[in-house]
Order: C-alpha cells, then sequence, then structure tokens
C-alpha cells in the first residue's frame, strides 16, 4: 500500500491510477486497494480483475484501475 500512497498524490482529478501485482494472494491485491480506497476516498475503485494460470494461461496476475474523482 506505500507505493499506492505515494502516488495518489501525483494524480490529477479525473486521472487514472493502476496496481498490479503478479500475486494471486488476496492480501497482496484486493484487500491493498480496498484498504487505499477508505483511507483515501477521492479514488473510486473502477474495475479489478484477477488472471489466472488455469483460466488464462499465464501466471497469475491482478490489476486494479482507479480514478480520482473531481
Amino acid at each position: 500500500m506505500q507505493l499506492l500512497k505515494k502516488v495518489a498524490d501525483q494524480v490529477k482529478p479525473g486521472g487514472v491510477l493502476v496496481y498490479s501485482t503478479c500475486s494471486l494472494e488476496p492480501e497482496e491485491n484486493g484487500e491493498v486497494v480496498q484498504r487505499f480506497v477508505s483511507e483515501y476516498p477521492l479514488f473510486k475503485l473502477d474495475h479489478e480483475r484477477a488472471l489466472s494460470p488455469f483460466d488464462e494461461g499465464v501466471d497469475g496476475a491482478y490489476v486494479a484501475r482507479l480514478i480520482r474523482q473531481p
């Protein structure tokens, strides 16, 4: 979550912040994003996706798209 906190002030209103990991662990992905959004209410989760090795044929990853509200 430290990475998200460090860049939060650099995102302009209406701007997009993408958080991505090469992990499928909830405590490194969705839980981090939910904590960030609760501490930084100017950001709203627009979309998130977990890529599974079984479904997509990749090693596994997570991505979340956050939008800073005006």
